[in-house]
Parts: C-alpha cells; sequence; structure tokens
C-alpha cells in the first residue's frame, strides 16, 4: 500500500506582508493510480472503488477497463467533490453525502480490554449539534 503525504507551504502575500500557512497533499494521487494498476496486473479485484473527486485520476480509470475488459472501475465522490469527467470513465458512482459520513462515525471511545479504550482525537470530535 502506498500513501500520500502533507507537505506546508509558507508564503507571504505581497498585498499585506503577513505570512500564510497553507498544506498541500503530495504524492496521494499518484500512488492512488500506481495501486490500482497493480491491483488491476494482479487479478485482485473485479471491480474496484475510488474514493476520490481528483481529475488527475482520470487516465488509469480510463486505462482498466480499456486492457483488462472484465474489469470496472467505480467512483465514490466525497461531499461537494464531484467530476464530471471521472464520471463519465467511470463503470458506476456513488456520491457520499454529509449525513452519509455523520452515520458512518465510530464513537468516541471503543473498549476494547478492562486496560485498553481507543479513543477518537480531540480535534476529530464535532461539537455537539454541529454536522460534520
Amino acid at each position: 500500500m502506498f500513501f500520500g503525504h502533507y507537505r506546508s507551504h509558507t508564503y507571504y502575500c505581497e498585498r499585506c506582508c503577513k505570512s500564510r500557512v497553507e498544506n498541500g497533499e503530495k504524492k496521494t494521487d499518484v500512488n492512488i493510480a500506481t495501486q490500482l494498476l497493480l491491483d488491476c496486473v494482479d487479478d485482485r479485484f473485479d471491480v474496484a472503488i475510488v474514493v476520490s473527486g481528483d481529475g488527475d485520476l482520470l487516465a488509469p480509470i480510463l486505462a482498466v477497463p480499456r486492457r483488462f475488459p472484465p474489469k470496472s472501475v467505480w467512483m465514490a465522490f466525497p461531499p461537494n467533490r464531484p467530476n464530471r469527467e471521472l464520471e463519465a470513465a467511470a463503470g458506476g458512482k456513488v456520491r457520499i453525502r454529509q449525513y452519509m459520513l455523520a452515520q458512518s462515525q465510530l464513537p468516541d471511545e471503543i473498549p476494547i480490554s478492562s486496560s485498553l479504550t481507543l479513543r477518537r482525537p480531540l480535534d476529530w470530535r464535532d461539537p455537539p449539534g454541529r454536522p460534520i
């Protein structure tokens, strides 16, 4: 499995001379594409589901059924991240809605044993009454 990473970029606004830090995701789309194609070649799926709205994944999404006709790739688009090109290229689509994410959250604490409790990090918790 391949993982991307976030790299912090600091840049300065030319108008106000204040610095601003912005995070940018690196290598994730390339890693997803690589793993998708490796899994395809290794015959590890019949239908793959890719969770993304990143248009950089168009080429591998198109390549899978073209090179391996019985296989298909479905897209699962995160909230507010649809992509018409990916949607047209995919064998099917799912749109993940905010309420689906809210209904899929694990509890804040999960007791594993008498001495171990898994805890969701505080900054991952939502304030009461606020939808994610």
